[in-house]
């Protein structure tokens, strides 16, 4: 029909128990879809989508389990553009532990830089793939970081509230230093440094009021008025804009070192009822640049 737009493909979990999903995210280069799961451990899928073109059902890429708890905990998930997987062109040996994506950040992943930034290799050194191998998920009382080592073997970890009682996270970006921003659901902003995976400070200034109703397992249909909705990265303008319930628009400039946000906003949009000013604000869901 006019207006639809083709289906290239479709991704379909083979088992059938995860029921839906809840949230979805491309890798930078397009190549890997992420989804997680609706089922109770939130399962987490990495698929190789194009090769789902023209009806093929392969296998996902990889499967692992998220997050146990009442569905949906999982809100949102995004790939870091600035983390690299480095490959070596002998295979290294396989090691005891199942946890050597996180053994050390460097020796499984090399060291952060501009998806721009791509030098080529001499024979015989480490090679960099094209794709970004670092995501998080986030959601319900969490945010869990996701590597991948150098054979291709995955990890998930969740991140840490070291000093701060665990909160819930709306939106998330990986900024250009290293750290994570991720937005609170009380409107706040909250910055975590990912080689120690802790909290590393949470941003001096409220961002985004706090309205105060959420939806719950009793309650699924209720408005949802707390929290940052989206976190953009404009890494051309160096700055981070942020998007609330409370329908305000916030820039904020990064520091110097490009791994985090300065403590109060530099611009501020406020949008307006259609109905007029008697009437709340509109609740921001997402947002996007162009």
């Amino acid at each position: 029909a006019d207006g639809e737009l083709p289906a290239l493909a479709r991704v379909v979990e083979p088992l059938g128990f995860c029921r839906a999903f809840v949230c979805v995210a491309f890798s930078p280069d397009g190549r890997h879809l992420l989804t997680v799961g609706s089922d109770d451990k939130h399962t987490v899928f990495l698929w190789d989508w194009q090769k789902h073109v023209g009806g093929d059902k392969p296998p996902p890429l990889m499967s692992m389990p998220g997050i146990q708890a009442a569905v949906p905990a999982v809100w949102g998930a995004t790939f870091n553009p600035y983390r690299r997987f480095i490959s070596a062109r002998v295979a290294p040996p396989r090691p005891a532990t199942s946890q050597k994506p996180f053994a050390s950040g460097q020796a499984a992943f090399g060291p952060v830089a501009p998806i721009a930034d791509r030098r080529s290799r001499s024979k015989g050194e480490a090679s960099e793939s094209k794709s970004s191998f670092e995501f998080v998920t986030f959601g319900a009382k969490h945010v869990k970081l996701w590597r991948a080592d150098g054979d291709g073997r995955w990890g998930g970890r969740p991140l840490r509230f070291d000093g701060a009682a665990p909160f819930s996270a709306h939106a998330a970006a990986f900024l250009p230093g290293g750290n994570l921003l991720v937005g609170k659901d009380d409107g706040g902003l909250a910055l975590f440094d990912l080689e120690k995976r802790a909290l590393k400070r949470l941003v001096g200034s409220q961002a985004h009021a706090d309205a105060g109703t959420a939806p719950n397992v009793r309650n699924p249909a209720r408005e949802n008025t707390k929290g940052v909705r989206a976190l953009v990265l404009l890494e051309g303008e160096n700055a981070v804009v942020s998007a609330g319930a409370d329908g305000r628009i916030l820039a904020w400039r990064l520091t110097a070192a490009r791994d985090d946000v300065e403590d109060t906003p530099f611009e501020e949009i406020q949008l307006q009822h259609p109905m007029g000013a008697n009437h709340a604000p509109p609740r921001i869901r997402s947002l996007a640049v162009v």
